[in-house]
């Protein structure tokens, strides 16, 4: 891969993560609103497992991509050929 076709991957790379995450942020405002409204009796316990849902969600969301990207990465590739190395 050139380092154009990477750097074109890479934007795209980027730009899913930021749409996704606006999405998944979204929809769990969305979500945390309706809480706020509703009279239940353990909102703050609710809430603090909206916000635990939403960083693992979101956290899972950058780590693909970063995988994604470590996948396609030039460099990557380069040190594959040379063979692994291990360090006991």
């Amino acid at each position: 891969m050139r380092k154009e076709e990477f750097d074109d991957l890479m934007l795209q790379i980027i730009t899913n993560v930021m749409e996704e995450k606006h999405e998944k942020h979204f929809v769990y405002n969305r979500i945390f609103k309706k809480l706020l409204n509703s009279k239940k009796p353990n909102k703050l316990k609710l809430a603090k497992y909206i916000l635990g849902r939403l960083l693992r969600e979101s956290y899972r969301i950058f780590f693909t991509a970063q995988i994604n990207a470590t996948q396609h990465c030039p460099h990557n590739k380069e040190n594959e050929n040379k063979g692994k190395i291990v360090y006991h």
